[in-house]
């Protein structure tokens, strides 16, 4: 009898001891628009900013005061990283504009949301703001971009296609808006 409760009591300290899930990651899936001719206009593009809270972990916005993170779901790559691909893709790959380190145009770029927003809509939210620059320094666009999407089921690979699909229209407004400045000259 003895023996039996100890090990009931064992597998029960098993039970309450289990590691959790591992993490699982996720990218956010995007659109490689067409390519274009290349234009004499060269464009330097600076990594993008973001805030200490928009790295590994996914986060959660219940409101526009509270804030969270899964402890589960993380990107594979601080959501940063995301930006600077897809306006690579949109600016240099799409634009035809030349990827130069000093030029005349220069853009900077900060990432002030990634997230997914649970109430009182369930979305996924992607805001950028942008200061595009010409070799004096005078500002030619000072510009924030925001784009939300639905997220249609209440699963992380639905709310990670909704943000690519926000990421890519808010990538495609700004890009839209420093292509028509390049292209005055």
């Amino acid at each position: 009898m003895r023996v039996l409760l100890l090990l009931l009591c064992g597998l029960a300290l098993c039970a309450c001891t289990s590691s959790p899930a591992p993490p699982r990651f996720f990218r956010p899936p995007h659109q490689i628009p067409a390519a274009a001719a290349l234009t004499s206009r060269t464009l330097a593009l600076s990594p993008t900013a973001s805030g200490q809270q928009l790295g590994e972990r996914i986060m959660w916005r219940r409101s526009d005061v509270e804030v969270g993170f899964y402890d589960q779901e993380r990107w594979t790559q601080p959501p940063a990283r995301f930006v600077d691909q897809a306006l690579s893709d949109a600016l240099f790959v799409a634009g035809g504009l030349r990827r130069v380190e000093r030029a005349g145009l220069a853009l900077s770029v900060e990432l002030v949301a990634f997230e997914e927003v649970l109430l009182p809509n369930h979305l996924a939210r992607v805001e950028l703001r942008a200061l595009l620059v010409d070799g004096e320094g005078a500002a030619l666009l000072e510009r924030s971009v925001a784009a939300a999407r639905p997220v249609s089921e209440h699963e992380a690979e639905a709310m990670v296609r909704a943000l690519g699909e926000a990421l890519d229209a808010a990538i495609q407004e700004l890009a839209d808006a420093i292509l028509a400045i390049a292209a005055r000259g």
